[in-house]
């Protein structure tokens, strides 16, 4: 097994850079099991996004199993992307090798990696939504 990142499309293309993901508010929902990150997009970053300009956006990651924040400065991992989908992954392999058997449906569970500007989320879970926010009253 060779574990590997790739980035995630979103409606603003691929997202590169440090300067691009501004995390404002973190939010878990333990009942849905909901982790959900407002951020500010710097379109500077993006590869299809009009530039010179920042948007809001909501990430939302569905039935987290596992997960872990963190700081950019300490994080040794893949920087190709602010969004990525890690294929094969070690932490899965990981997680259903302490379980004892496969509890983690590689099917089903995907390991995510979110890097904004101070802090990189590892996530385990079944979904991963960008969404750009509408600009309400010019703002």
């Amino acid at each position: 097994m060779h574990e590997h990142a790739t980035p995630v499309a979103t409606s603003v293309g691929t997202l590169y850079g440090r300067d691009t993901l501004f995390l404002e508010a973190i939010d878990f929902d333990y009942g849905r099991r909901r982790l959900t990150l407002q951020c500010v997009v710097s379109s500077n970053g993006c590869s299809n996004a009009p530039q010179g300009r920042d948007h809001a956006c909501r990430i939302t990651v569905d039935s987290v199993y596992c997960m872990k924040m963190t700081e950019l400065d300490t994080w040794n991992g893949p920087r190709n992307s602010c969004l990525l989908l890690v294929r094969e992954s070690a932490w899965i392999a990981k997680l259903n090798a302490i379980a004892g058997q496969s509890r983690i449906d590689p099917t089903g569970f995907r390991h995510y990696i979110v890097q904004t500007y101070d802090h990189v989320f590892d996530v385990v879970a079944q979904g991963l939504e960008f969404e750009v926010l509408p600009v309400i009253d010019g703002k």
